[in-house]
């Protein structure tokens, strides 16, 4: 950029004094490996998360990943999965890596006791008031999700 007139030489030689070359994250392979588990650690103290583990095919992805955004975009990455997370391990689906192909969601557990709480609203009420069937099951998720998260309302809600 000096050469091109892009950069100021002056200012080049100042900065210049110990040159220090760090390669694209895609051409560290095994530093993926390793930030991956030291953004997990990171993540989860942070949020008040457990994630034991990042599984195989999951890993896999990781390290075939170009990496644009370098480390940043890493720890992103991973902040994001351990956030959103339904298991105790950290899987491709949870990863969802930019050009990733989309997976159906599973149903999860949470869909299922929605399901249940509405019908048994509706078998124990007479009135067959959707309004007040809804409020009652949209109440009982946000309670579920606040006890999952413990207390955490920003992890209840992704949770949501």
């Amino acid at each position: 950029m000096v050469a091109q007139g892009k950069f100021r030489a002056d200012l080049y030689f100042r900065l210049a004094v110990i040159p220090v070359e760090l390669p694209a994250l895609r051409d560290r392979q095994d530093d993926i490996q390793r930030l991956a588990d030291l953004y997990v650690i990171r993540s989860c103290e942070r949020i008040g998360r457990k994630i034991d583990f990042i599984d195989p095919a999951a890993r896999t992805a990781l390290a075939d990943y170009a990496w644009p955004g370098n480390v940043r975009e890493l720890a992103h990455v991973i902040e994001r999965a351990v956030l959103l997370a339904r298991r105790s391990h950290l899987t491709l689906a949870d990863l969802r890596l930019p050009g990733a192909p989309a997976r159906a969601p599973r149903p999860s557990q949470t869909g299922e006791v929605a399901a249940e709480a509405a019908v048994a609203c509706v078998a124990n009420d007479a009135s067959l008031d959707l309004r007040a069937a809804l409020e009652q099951v949209e109440r009982s998720l946000i309670t579920r999700a606040l006890q999952r998260a413990n207390g955490n309302r920003t992890e209840a809600a992704a949770l949501l």
